[in-house]
């Protein structure tokens, strides 16, 4: 559960939403999202707009919820900050 190289040297925000637990690693413009609790088979849709929430709330910005790539694990979340 390591971020990817653009992120090794961020030390990551935990977040709770929804029940899942996620490290969110930050830079200006999009925010990484890993996942750290286990669920069985948890619903991708559920998980996904849990990530965006703590992106969120982790960065103060808007998450581009349509930009998002990633699964259950681990995500990518493209950012708007004002």
């Amino acid at each position: 559960n390591t971020p990817p190289l653009r992120f090794m040297d961020v030390e990551p925000e935990q977040v709770t939403v929804a029940g899942s637990q996620f490290d969110v690693y930050l830079k200006p413009d999009e925010a990484f999202v890993v996942r750290t609790n286990r669920r069985a088979l948890p619903d991708a849709a559920e998980v996904l707009a849990a990530a965006a929430t703590a992106a969120e709330v982790a960065s103060g910005c808007e998450a581009l919820t349509k930009k998002i790539k990633g699964d259950q694990a681990m995500v990518r979340i493209p950012l708007k900050c004002r």
